[in-house]
């Protein structure tokens, strides 16, 4: 006959920990995440980028890159920056399609282990975002002056 094994009661709590973190963790992707690569970067304020997206009445389990009618969302900002990039804080203009226009100054953080490349992850905590119809809707970033060393902007979109 093989042995039985049992779980001690620490390990069965650990793994039931370990399980309802991993789900939590799968329901806590973003609705949308896309990045654009910045052309030589320099940013100009004519270079608006357009985050494109839909929105519907219910989502399946794999609709990725959507949002739901009637959730709540919050923004999160990503920026590639070199060692070119010489200013403290990214002036942008985000306009949410009719539901308004935000100017924004996130500040990278420059830590002393400075290296050739950094990526900054801004929350923006004063944005709250909800869709009142389905369809494409945009959202739309660009520059307030010409910005030297942006080697990409990523926008995230996440449920709050």
């Amino acid at each position: 006959t093989m042995p039985i094994h049992r779980l001690k009661p620490n390990s069965l709590a650990t793994l039931v920990a370990c399980l309802a973190m991993l789900l939590a963790s799968c329901s806590d992707r973003p609705a949308y995440n896309k990045s654009y690569a910045i052309a030589h970067e320099v940013w100009h304020p004519a270079d608006t980028l357009s985050f494109d997206f839909c929105v519907k009445d219910s989502l399946a389990k794999w609709d990725y890159d959507m949002l739901a009618l009637g959730k709540h969302y919050g923004l999160k900002l990503i920026l590639r920056y070199t060692d070119d990039y010489q200013y403290v804080s990214m002036p942008v203009h985000i306009r949410i399609d009719t539901l308004g226009s935000y100017e924004l100054h996130p500040k990278p953080t420059r830590p002393a282990t400075w290296s050739w490349h950094m990526q900054d992850e801004f929350d923006i905590n004063g944005i709250r975002i909800s869709f009142a119809d389905t369809g494409l809707h945009h959202i739309k970033v660009y520059p307030d002056t010409e910005l030297t060393g942006i080697s990409s902007f990523g926008l995230v979109i996440k449920e709050k």
